[in-house]
């Protein structure tokens, strides 16, 4: 996106004050991947992105004006949204969801699951890492899970999916991804 703005006359030795307005474009479809074997004792890793936070350079540039210094004539900012969180859920079921009552549902059921993995306190017997945190400046985060081996877990299929937040919003909603236990 390009904006420019031209300010017909300007004395030497003097200054102009222009404004714009940056509009930061909502992304309603932050990705989740998963890679790696979904076996017993293998890792599983989630990669989320969500490219609305990711930082913005803004630059301005003056030119058509005759001047002998022309140094100081671009000026360069990164907006940059941090902190913004991020929480990874694991769910038995998207069945019912979670509504949030703006029209936006979490896809994962509120099972025992979901909250084992969003409390930090489990992780360790869940076999999970980083599902929670700040996305860094490219809108990015890594989480992943060893899949326990627990008799009968094989055939088992668990749901995915995670939001990005401040303190008291939820932003973005990823779809819910699957994962059959092999």
């Amino acid at each position: 996106m390009f904006w420019s703005s031209t300010i017909n006359s300007l004395q030497a030795n003097s200054s102009a004050t222009i404004s714009a307005q940056f509009n930061n474009i909502f992304n309603p479809n932050p990705t989740l991947n998963i890679e790696g074997n979904a076996f017993v004792g293998s890792t599983i890793n989630f990669s989320i992105t969500d490219s609305t936070f990711k930082h913005k350079d803004i630059y301005v540039v003056i030119s058509g004006l005759s001047e002998t210094n022309y140094s100081n004539n671009i000026a360069h900012k990164i907006i940059d949204f941090h902190p913004v969180n991020y929480m990874i859920g694991l769910s038995l079921g998207i069945s019912q969801g979670m509504n949030l009552g703006d029209g936006r549902v979490i896809p994962l059921n509120r099972d025992e699951i979901l909250l084992a993995s969003l409390n930090q306190s489990y992780w360790s017997s869940l076999g999970i890492s980083n599902f929670q945190g700040n996305l860094n400046s490219q809108g990015q985060a890594k989480g992943f899970m060893i899949i326990p081996n627990i008799t009968g877990i094989s055939g088992l299929t668990f749901y995915t999916s995670f939001i990005t937040s401040n303190a008291t919003s939820i932003y973005s909603i990823s779809p819910a991804r699957n994962i059959t236990i092999q």
